[in-house]
Order: structure tokens, then sequence, then C-alpha cells
């Protein structure tokens, strides 16, 4: 099945992209798995572009890659999450998918891509996502 998503943001994300696939090589991650990593961010950050510009929060020519990456919030990860959910994704797919963005957040964060507070090393967005479960939890 072809990814819809890979049209709408190439020239912005593949700098991002192409640093964060050097960072995969440099840690020595093997090549099946460095291309899960950049297929599964490549999703998301295609999807998060296309969500920005169809909700018309960001204008096209208005956009770079780190100041793209400062607009990763726990509500826009929750509407991806929602996505993913609603349009049936696999659940084993989803998780795969949030490892691979937990491990991208760590490269941006080592790049200080994320907005910083006073000086200090900013949080990654990204650890907010924990892996979904079948198994609803107990009511109370």
């Amino acid at each position: 099945m072809y990814n819809l998503y890979n049209l709408e943001a190439g020239s912005l994300i593949e700098p991002v992209l192409n640093n964060f696939k050097k960072s995969l090589h440099a840690e020595k991650i093997s090549k099946g798995s460095s291309r899960s990593y950049l297929s599964d961010v490549r999703f998301f950050l295609n999807w998060f572009v296309a969500f920005l510009r169809q909700n018309k929060i960001v204008e096209n020519d208005h956009l770079s890659s780190v100041s793209l990456l400062s607009r990763v919030t726990p509500k826009l990860l929750e509407t991806f999450k929602n996505h993913q959910v609603n349009t049936n994704i696999p659940q084993k797919t989803i998780n795969r998918r949030y490892s691979s963005l937990r491990k991208f957040g760590s490269f941006c964060q080592s790049q200080n891509w994320f907005a910083c507070t006073e000086g200090s090393r900013s949080a990654n967005p990204f650890d907010i996502l924990k892996n979904i479960s079948d198994h609803q939890p107990f009511p109370e």
C-alpha cells in the first residue's frame, strides 16, 4: 500500500531524515532497523505537515524543519494516535512507530531542535508516547 503522506513534505523533512540516518549509522544500528526507523519517522512527519496545512495552522512558506519540530505537542501526538486507531492501523505497527518516534525524539533532543527554556535542555515530546495495548484497563 502506498503512503499518501510521502508527497506532502518531502523537501522539508529530507534534511532532518538525512541527519537522523547519519546518526543511526554512527550508532551502528542495523540496516533493517534503520530502514524501519526512517520509514516510521517519515510517515509521522509527512502526516504532521499535511495535518498542519489542512488545518491551516501554518502556511507552506512559513515552515522550516526545526520550526516544524517545535510544534510537536502532547495534543498533536494524541491526534496522531487517534488518526492511526481510527484508520485501523494494526497495534504492532502503531507501537513500532512510537518506538521509532521516541528514538527520533532523542536524536532531535541531542541536536537541540526542541524549544529550550532558560538555557536548559528541552524535553523530548515523544517520550510521552506509550505503547498501546489490546487490554482495556480495569474499571475502578
